[in-house]
């Protein structure tokens, strides 16, 4: 026969059961893996090298080292180069180390005609001998662009590339969006890329071509009018004299 201490203690665990599937839901909600940005964060243990992942809300304990991991690579392209985007200003103007930003903002990002990219991008390299070359192409486009979400590779705006004109810290690179994601794909601090391929040049002229053929003949014209009667011209001179007659 059951004691009232065991039925006590029975519940006590289904009780604690129940708490601590409580916990582990309000944890969830507030961290995932990865987090929202598509990172994935962990902790390596310093003796063993062991790693284990854990969410954003964890902190690493004593003895391991914190290491931290997008989920997805650095978007493909000829030339790749990571940016912050700065939303808050179109303005002809420095947007600041690291900053990029189009000269329309909110629902008319779609419809932006300049990227204005600081030579400093956000990984602290200074891109302006490449930035400079952007329209060097005697192509028609001179080069083709993307600009992408780091976190969301389906976020993104594509066209093409006309002329670059450089400024003392930044470059003005003229476009024509072609396809966006949306009327306003990114925000102010999104983690960005922007994704550059040149043309070719043109090629030379071709070859003048051979004279054609010789066309055929047009028909007739139609006769014209008459012309205007001309003036009467001058008396002539007086003829020579006639024989005399015979003598009768």
């Amino acid at each position: 026969m059951r004691t009232n201490g065991a039925r006590w203690g029975k519940f006590w665990r289904a009780g604690a059961l129940i708490f601590g599937l409580m916990l582990f839901t309000a944890g969830s909600a507030v961290a995932s893996i990865p987090d929202s940005n598509g990172n994935v964060n962990g902790c390596r243990n310093n003796t063993t090298g062991a790693l284990t992942v854990t969410d954003s809300a964890t902190p690493c304990p004593g003895g391991t080292t914190a290491l931290n991991w997008s989920q997805s690579g650095i978007a493909g392209g000829a030339v790749v180069i990571p940016y912050t985007f700065d939303g808050t200003s179109t303005a002809d103007t420095d947007p600041g180390a690291g900053k990029l930003r189009l000269n329309a903002a909110g629902a008319s990002e779609f419809i932006s005609t300049v990227i204005r990219a600081e030579k400093v991008a956000s990984d602290g390299n200074n891109w302006q001998t490449v930035l400079t070359h952007f329209a060097d192409s005697t192509g028609n486009p001179k080069a083709y662009f993307r600009l992408v979400k780091k976190s969301n590779g389906t976020t993104q705006q594509l066209g093409t590339v006309s002329a670059v004109s450089v400024q003392a810290n930044y470059v003005n690179i003229t476009i024509n969006i072609t396809s966006s994601s949306g009327g306003t794909p990114f925000a102010t601090g999104d983690a960005i890329y922007l994704m550059w391929d040149r043309t070719g040049d043109a090629g030379p002229a071709g070859a003048t071509g051979p004279q054609g053929a010789t066309g055929a003949a047009g028909a007739t014209g139609a006769n014209g009018n008459d012309g205007a009667t001309g003036a009467a011209g001058g008396t002539g001179a007086t003829g020579a004299a006639g024989t005399n007659g015979a003598t009768g």
